[in-house]
């Protein structure tokens, strides 16, 4: 059988170059893994990563959000990262109730604060064109206006 020097040898003679720093160390080795990515990717590799990375860490949040958490909660976290539609649509979907719960402690809120309320209005009639899903949260958020 084969000393392990001998292996040590017959691997060691493949085409490889070591670095200046040291002589012992692969080039592959002593760069960092990141550098080595972007070398091997397109330079918008990194953009691509963060953003597959970004998707299934909102989906795994969501859906333990869903299983254990409140309503409020979910409704809360797509506010927290910008998905306003995805958080009318929650509310919508699931008739959360009572409307000042959720659609009018949060999301009107929300929209009124950072002046989306536009945007309420034309997610809504994407939503929900006829306006029936909605109607009760229309209704409940006109009484909180009359009263305010």
């Amino acid at each position: 059988s084969d000393s392990p020097e001998k292996k040590l040898k017959s691997t060691s003679t493949m085409d490889m170059t070591f670095t200046k720093d040291n002589p012992n160390i692969p080039p592959t080795t002593a760069t960092s893994s990141s550098s080595i990515l972007s070398k091997s990717l397109p330079s918008n590799s990194d953009d691509d990563i963060n953003n597959q990375l970004l998707k299934k860490c909102h989906k795994e949040c969501i859906f333990y959000l869903t299983n254990y958490g409140s309503p409020r909660s979910v409704v809360s976290f797509y506010l927290k990262n910008a998905y306003l539609e995805e958080a009318v649509s929650f509310v919508l979907d699931n008739q959360i109730l009572p409307p000042q719960e959720v659609f009018i402690s949060l999301i009107y809120s929300y929209c009124s604060e950072h002046s989306l309320l536009e945007q309420l209005r034309h997610i809504l009639y994407k939503l929900d064109p006829p306006l029936s899903r909605s109607r009760p949260y229309l209704i409940a958020l006109c009484i909180h206006l009359n009263n305010t």
